[in-house]
């Protein structure tokens, strides 16, 4: 079929599943069927760019042999925020979807993300530390996890750490799942004459000296700096 690009709204929608694109074609009004599984994702596997009602979308058409019909492929959004920052560091919050069964005692399922996507994970998708948590982690939970693309070309989720069930209650409840720390009092330096400053320079470059030990490394390096930047 058709290798060129073809520009079209989306006329509906049903979220992660299918819907149609109209558009024009000599001079004929025209529309074609798409799926999730035809929309190009961004850098982190989202699709939801595609299912909102008079999005404008950019699309190729396909014949789909098994079903004797064509469809709209490498569906993609023509207006659309580029994704900032690297996706390997990327971190979401998600809720667990649905478990399914597997042929070892080990934990898979689904997750849903806040964008209405689903995100495969398995027990090598859980990060170490949190492995131990695994009985405790019920459908509907919250889940702190990164996104990678699997061997088959699939994004699924990664490094996924699980809450505590007391963490869980709190974001229930609408607090944060840790108590916030208070911001540390600000540090005050009194004022020391100039041959004190001086005599005190040399000692600076170790983090154990008296005058210094107690302040966080971060001051330490500021005062350092100061010093060197002094006539």
């Amino acid at each position: 079929m058709s290798g060129r690009y073809l520009d079209g709204l989306v006329d509906w929608f049903r979220p992660a599943q299918f819907g149609w694109i109209e558009y024009e074609e000599s001079g004929c009004h025209q529309r074609i069927f798409f799926c999730d599984g035809t929309i190009r994702a961004d850098e982190i596997g989202r699709t939801s760019q595609c299912w909102i009602s008079g999005t404008p979308v950019r699309f190729r058409i396909q014949k789909d042999e098994s079903r004797g019909r064509v469809d709209a492929v490498d569906v993609h959004p023509i207006f659309c925020e580029p994704f900032v920052g690297d996706p390997k560091e990327h971190r979401e919050i998600s809720v667990v979807d649905r478990f399914i069964e597997t042929n070892v005692d080990r934990l898979a399922g689904f997750l849903r993300r806040e964008t209405g996507e689903g995100l495969y994970f398995g027990w090598k998708n859980i990060d170490p530390a949190f492995k131990n948590r695994r009985n405790v982690l019920h459908q509907g939970d919250p889940v702190w996890h990164g996104v990678r693309t699997h061997a088959n070309g699939k994004f699924e989720a990664s490094n996924i750490s699980i809450y505590s069930r007391d963490e869980i209650d709190r974001m229930a409840r609408g607090l944060q799942p840790q108590e916030l720390e208070p911001d540390p009092e600000p540090v005050v330096i009194e004022p020391q004459p100039v041959l004190a400053i001086a005599a005190s320079e040399a000692t600076l470059d170790s983090v154990l000296a008296p005058a210094t030990c107690s302040l966080p490394l971060i001051e330490i390096i500021k005062r350092r700096n100061s010093l060197r930047r002094s006539p």
